[in-house]
């Protein structure tokens, strides 16, 4: 494997509720890389669509800069990310655990990581579940073609928090 360091654009993708916007902070201060929530650019105040094409022109913005961590889903355009990427991280976590999650985040009054845009309240959403409940199924047939044709990308398929531990503790190791 690459030294860590070596890693500049890293795109972390999955289920809501996995915790990928947790690890894309973490890993963001450990490689010290820039790290942008795609709900930031998707969205607007109280969770309306971004005109579409303005959103594309920012993603573009974001994925030409030399050093990145892009944390978020906007499936129509991850073959951009993914063909732009050094590392992909998939977060394929069950869904009942993500469910309790994003319920649980509604109701944490802890320290959260900034992953909503501005005037975006944490309230659960039908649109939200029957989005992570049906993700690996809209998603899973471009993933395997992303691979294949993306076989340059390091890709890992993480179904746990030990998962994402074990990655964590490997990158340093191999930092």
């Amino acid at each position: 494997m690459k030294p860590l360091k070596a890693f500049k654009r890293i795109l972390i993708f999955g289920l809501p509720g996995s915790g990928k916007s947790t690890f894309a902070v973490l890993l963001g201060q450990l490689l010290n890389l820039p790290v942008h929530h795609l709900d930031c650019y998707f969205f607007t105040e109280n969770w309306q669509e971004r005109n579409y094409q303005e959103f594309l022109q920012l993603h573009q913005t974001l994925v030409d800069d030399p050093a990145w961590v892009i944390d978020g889903n906007a499936t129509k355009s991850l073959e951009v990310r993914f063909a732009h990427a050094d590392m992909a991280i998939y977060f394929r976590f069950n869904r009942l655990l993500c469910l309790w999650r994003v319920f649980k985040r509604m109701f944490s009054s802890g320290q959260q990581i900034q992953a909503t845009p501005a005037g975006c309240s944490k309230k659960v959403r039908w649109q939200l579940i029957t989005y992570l409940w049906g993700f690996e199924k809209r998603v899973q047939e471009n993933v395997e073609r992303l691979r294949r044709e993306y076989p340059g990308v390091l890709f890992y398929e993480l179904h746990s928090d030990a998962d994402a531990k074990k990655i964590l503790n490997g990158l340093l190791k191999n930092a």
